[in-house]
């Protein structure tokens, strides 16, 4: 008996191969190697030993990794295995170019004067790695020595043997297109799954010797799924575009936009590969437990301009990319863009706190917030195929849907403004939270909770406006309650004054977010107006199966209210720039500073969701503001006041033109 070792000091074993309980980690112990053991049989044995196994799917198939299959065929063996005497040519050339195929040939229990022809009859065909796998083992190929893989049942076993040693490697490559009887490298799975749109979410851990540039261990996969409906062809012009647009959101490279790390097909799976988050917002809000403190305001405004930035180089795709020198915009073009999904900007189309990632090294940091999940750019291929089946889920999350939308024709295109709708939402949501904690955004979420309005069939409205009557026909004004927060409970709490970072942040919601007037795109068709008298409302028609819209007048001067995404941007950089002046702006007005602030509002159980027309007139009796709140004189009877379209233009213009520090910020 003696110990034989590796180069690498790994001894060969002759150890018997234990299975193991998924996850765990493989013994890789070495035991004493008798004399009589033939090499390949030595050989055989260590590579069975060093297998891991896929935990992925249910069918467990194992696979050697790469830096074993480099650490157990070094020269040495292949000689050893070979017999000594054999061509060093023939060596070299198995060592250089046919590691994976030497090993797949002892696997399959060929040996002396067999595996010496094998491997000479390989070599003469320049069959090597590289041209793994063998597709089709029905057929004989002359790179096959005929006395050797005559037979059937040995090219069968060459077949499904290979794939154990072509496990994919993961790195700068994007698209992978995978063998059905490919093996993913990933050694751990997360027995939970998320489910997201069109799709499961599971945690996964890549094998490290299976990844590279810069991809992390822990990684997202999400598993595509499509209708039972869908034909071929139509799921592949979905993968195809849906791969794409991930292709395109890798160009940006934006610090605030997650990556698509890759694009898999495997047969007739088809998935996407991310890196794994710490959470999303949603869940930092109820799970956060720290001070809401001016590092974690800070931490927030500066959080929004990133994601802002994000939707802006998103909304303005092909300019950024135009004039951004220091990309190439042609570095991941491995895919020809579909005949009939043209590709320009991108709109995201279901923006959430739970598509908005997080990226934190401590439970008490906000970390870094990420836009996932393009939701709706999965809508545009599914609506390809499933356009029967429509509803009005199917274009993202009611909850934060903008009015627009609910007022477009299903093939229309829809407005990137809508993203900054939600956004709109998403911040009011965020102010919130930092004022009143999880509790008061519950509150807050109980007191705009709606009523399903039946528009038509299958239709459901958002929580953050309502739908108004005026002379028989539905448009949509703002919540009333989402209005009274705005307005009436929020600016009362002593870290939400006026000239503060989050009072300001609160006008900007206010003025240029949740504004129901909006500048479609070229193209694009205005919702229809009540009667000359009340165009600033969003309409539908309730008497038909579809909304009805009319054209935008050629001389139509209607202003654009709803800030874009650099608009937007460009406001939050002002705070950012005024918290780099005076930090004492992240609590409170620097201009009051010293000052005790006025007792917070107390809010008893918040009013039931309405349907009225106008908004509720406020009971107060204090006196407009400086952001030109409407203000009742004594004895004056309360005026509803509707925060949407012209109206809310017109006030917009009366206050810039008598106070320009109300019109902007």
């Amino acid at each position: 008996m003696q110990i034989k070792r590796m180069p690498s000091g790994n001894p060969i074993t002759q150890k018997t191969i234990e299975d193991e309980e998924l996850g765990g980690e493989q013994a890789r112990e070495y035991a004493i190697s008798d004399d009589e053991d033939e090499p390949s049989e030595v050989l055989t044995k260590q590579i069975l030993t060093n297998m891991k196994t896929s935990v992925f799917d249910e069918s467990l198939d194992k696979f050697l990794p790469e830096n074993f299959i480099k650490e157990l065929i070094t020269r040495d063996i292949i000689e050893q295995v070979l017999g000594s005497n054999e061509s060093p040519r023939l060596v070299d050339w198995i060592y250089e170019h046919s590691k994976k195929l030497f090993a797949i040939v002892i696997l399959c229990g060929v040996a002396g004067p067999d595996l010496l022809q094998s491997m000479q009859v390989f070599r003469e065909h320049q069959y090597t790695d590289e041209r793994l796998p063998l597709e089709d083992f029905t057929k004989r190929y002359n790179f096959f020595a005929k006395n050797v893989w005559g037979s059937y049942m040995k090219r069968y076993n060459f077949f499904n043997l290979q794939w154990e040693f072509l496990a994919p490697v993961f790195g700068l490559q994007y698209k992978y297109e995978l063998h059905a009887n490919s093996v993913l490298p990933f050694t751990y799975k997360d027995r939970v799954s998320k489910q997201g749109s069109f799709g499961k979410v599971y945690r996964v851990e890549i094998e490290n010797a299976h990844r590279k540039g810069g991809i992390p261990s822990s990684v997202a996969i999400k598993q595509i799924r499509m209708g039972a409906e869908a034909s071929e062809a139509q799921v592949d012009l979905a993968w195809d575009t849906e791969a794409r647009t991930f292709e395109k959101l890798r160009e940006l490279n934006h610090a605030n936009i997650i990556p698509c790390l890759a694009a898999i097909q495997k047969s007739h799976n088809r998935y996407f590969m991310f890196p794994w988050a710490d959470g999303n917002l949603r869940e930092f809000w109820t799970n956060y437990r720290g001070p809401r403190n001016p590092e974690i305001i800070e931490q927030t405004v500066n959080q929004l301009y990133g994601l802002a930035d994000a939707l802006d180089k998103l909304h303005n795709y092909n300019t950024y990319l135009s004039q951004n020198a220091t990309l190439n915009a042609g570095s991941y073009s491995t895919l020809a863009p579909p005949k009939h999904a043209p590709f320009e900007n991108i709109r995201h189309g279901d923006l959430k706190p739970e598509n908005i990632l997080r990226f934190a090294e401590h439970d008490l940091d906000l970390g870094t917030l990420k836009i996932g999940d393009m939701g709706l750019a999965q809508h545009h291929l599914m609506d390809t195929y499933s356009r029967a089946a429509q509803s009005a889920t199917s274009y993202g999350t009611v909850r934060y849907r903008a009015p627009e939308s609910f007022v477009k024709e299903l093939d229309q295109p829809r407005s990137r403004l809508e993203d900054v709708w939600a956004m709109g939402c998403i911040t009011l949501e965020f102010i919130v939270w930092i004022l009143r904690g999880n509790e008061g955004l519950e509150d807050f979420n109980k007191s705009i909770q709606w009523q399903q309005q039946p528009l038509w069939d299958s239709m459901q409205l958002s929580p953050y406006f309502e739908i108004a009557y005026d002379g028989g026909l539905p448009g949509a004004i703002l919540h009333s309650e989402v209005q009274r927060w705005i307005e009436e409970v929020l600016p009362q709490d002593p870290g939400c004054q006026p000239g503060s970072a989050v009072g300001d942040l609160l006008s900007i919601v206010k003025n240029k977010l949740l504004v129901l007037d909006y500048q479609p795109p070229e193209g694009c068709l205005r919702p229809a107006a009540f009667t000359p008298t009340n165009q600033d409302l969003v309409t539908v028609d309730n008497h038909t199966s579809s909304p009805q819209t009319t054209p935008i007048s050629p001389d139509s001067n209607t202003p654009c209210i709803r800030a874009t995404a650099r608009e937007f941007r460009d406001d939050i950089q002002e705070i950012r720039d005024r918290i780099r002046q005076d930090r004492r702006y992240l609590l409170a007005s620097t201009d009051k500073i010293g000052q005790p602030p006025p007792p917070p509002q107390t809010l008893d159980s918040p009013p039931s969701s309405t349907t009225t027309a106008g908004i509720r007139a406020s009971e107060s009796s204090q006196q407009s503001d400086a952001h030109g709140e409407h203000r009742k004189e004594d004895g004056e009877t309360p005026k509803p006041v509707r925060q949407d379209g012209l109206i809310q233009a017109r006030v917009s213009q009366h206050l810039a033109e008598h106070d320009p520090a109300a019109g902007r910020l």
